[in-house]
């Protein structure tokens, strides 16, 4: 992912999404750092510091990748300037195509269906039905439809999401990323990093 040759929003959202990763914050935090937040502690360690917005709380994230600064430099010290609200759309799209090259990306999850995906199931069936009996579909009606024919030829959807024996979605891992994976992934390599150490320890002792 890192070395994926982006441009333009692709290419921030791309390194947006690495802030989150090397800071573990929630994206309304990530998404607004600035100078004043990259600093040391009295003992020289290179730290985030800021206020979290929902919460309130004081934190200090040590910062320990350099690929983090290599991402700030590009940006003046501060995160780039993305649209929140396209950032999931666009991290699917760059996840999509990194699925070429990374299998792990097409594993399949088994996830319970949103009210939006089960409105936008009824309303493909609904034009799947007047398309049947030769109804003529409006313009508005013929993009949705053709939006919603293609995600079904991709997915091999029956009639547009793919199902577990027990009903529910299955979607493959990319499908699956958002702005707060970055979260629970930079928390989960802490973790294992924490592990690595006490296990590290024990050994040489």
């Amino acid at each position: 992912l890192y070395n994926m040759p982006l441009q333009g929003m692709k290419a921030k959202v791309r390194d947006l999404f690495f802030l989150g990763v090397f800071s573990a914050q929630r994206v309304s935090d990530y998404s607004e750092f600035r100078p004043y937040n990259i600093t040391t502690t009295e003992k020289g360690t290179p730290i985030f510091k800021l206020t979290q917005k929902k919460t309130g709380s004081n934190v200090e994230v040590p910062i320990l990748d350099n690929r983090c600064y290599e991402i700030l430099r590009r940006y003046d010290y501060q995160s780039p300037s993305v649209p929140l609200q396209r950032v999931n759309l666009l991290l699917k799209d760059i996840f999509k195509e990194l699925a070429k090259s990374v299998p792990s990306l097409m594993q399949e999850y088994s996830t319970a269906m949103t009210r939006r995906e089960k409105d936008a199931e009824n309303t493909y069936l609904r034009l799947c039905a007047k398309v049947a009996n030769n109804e003529p579909l409006t313009n508005n009606e013929l993009v949705e439809y053709n939006r919603r024919k293609q995600y079904a030829i991709e997915h091999d959807g029956t009639p547009v999401f793919k199902r577990d024996s027990r009903g529910n979605l299955l979607k493959y891992k990319w499908e699956l990323i958002t702005s707060h994976t970055a979260r629970r992934s930079a928390i989960t390599n802490l973790k294992l990093r924490s592990e690595e150490r006490r296990v590290g320890k024990e050994c040489r002792s």
